[in-house]
């Protein structure tokens, strides 16, 4: 391995790193090879005095773009505040990352029993059950707060949900849930297509 280096002379920092020779590194200052998104960079300011670890991660702007997409589907004009038409005695289906969500909204009104459908009822190794509850409520209940109870200690979180009538819906986490962007509702207490 071969060790590259170059400095960025206006802001006093120098950047050295160790290269599997295949890579180019542009070495002009304030420019990064395209090679460099992933890979770690170490950074020591020119008078010797601090050494850090740090990723060159353009991909962060992409993350900051997610999180703007993620945040103008949960702006108000965009809550769906027909919560008693939509939940109850219907299916939930929802995916984030590799979690999937087959949550059956058993009951009517504004609570009831929360089912996951799993692999269905007569599955001998991974069949449906009960996982917790369901409830609507807050200021003019515009809110769901799911309460789960079948992994341990309770543990709830609260969604508002936008989207247009018929979905997708975006369940947009409130006091810290994550949100659930993308979900749909399958008429009935069912499995997911």
């Amino acid at each position: 391995m071969e060790k590259q280096s170059f400095t960025l002379h206006d802001h006093g920092l120098s950047y050295s790193k160790d290269r599997v020779p295949q890579f180019v590194f542009d070495r002009s200052p304030r420019r990064f090879a395209s090679s460099d998104i992933l890979e770690p960079v170490t950074m020591t300011r020119c008078d010797g005095v601090h050494t850090m670890k740090r990723y060159v991660l353009p991909g962060l702007m992409a993350l900051v773009l997610v999180s703007m997409e993620a945040s103008a589907q949960c702006t108000p004009g965009t809550r769906n505040n027909n919560l008693q038409n939509i939940l109850p005695g219907n299916t939930v289906c929802a995916t984030r990352a590799s979690d999937k969500w087959q949550e059956q909204h058993r009951g009517s009104g504004t609570s009831g029993a929360l089912w996951d459908f799993k692999k269905g009822p007569s599955d001998p190794i991974d069949p449906s059950r009960q996982v917790g509850t369901w409830s609507i409520g807050g200021p003019g209940n515009r809110q769901v707060t799911y309460t789960y109870t079948a992994f341990g200690s309770p543990v709830s979180h609260t969604f508002e949900v936008h989207g247009p009538t018929g979905g997708p819906y975006n369940f947009c986490g409130v006091g810290g849930a994550q949100n659930v962007l993308g979900a749909t509702v399958v008429p009935g207490v069912t499995s997911c297509p």
